[in-house]
């Protein structure tokens, strides 16, 4: 067996590629490589939006935060119960409508 031609050598690396690829070590590494790669684009996609929500979200309650602070400032007497009865209030108003 003498020097193979460069024909001859591409052929059998292709081949050896090729048996690599379908082999299954080759296809749990195509899996996990596709996977990578889709995670990553799929985290370039939605990064944007996902912060611009959580941004809305964090003023969203800094909002109810304020306003359940001016409910508490607002009361002169200051009873738990009464405060929880507002609190409660206005929290089933404000709240869900900003989600």
């Amino acid at each position: 067996m003498g020097k193979l031609s460069k024909c001859s050598k591409c052929r059998r690396y292709c081949r050896l590629v090729t048996t690599f690829l379908f082999s299954h070590i080759g296809l749990c590494g195509l899996v996990v490589g596709y996977s990578l790669v889709g995670a990553f684009t799929f985290e370039a996609l939605e990064a944007g939006y996902e912060q611009t929500k959580r941004r809305a979200m964090l003023r969203e309650r800094e909002g109810l935060v304020t306003g359940l602070w001016a409910l508490t400032t607002a009361s002169s007497v200051l009873s738990e119960r009464n405060w929880t009865v507002l609190a409660t209030e206005t929290l089933q108003v404000r709240f869900p409508f900003s989600l």
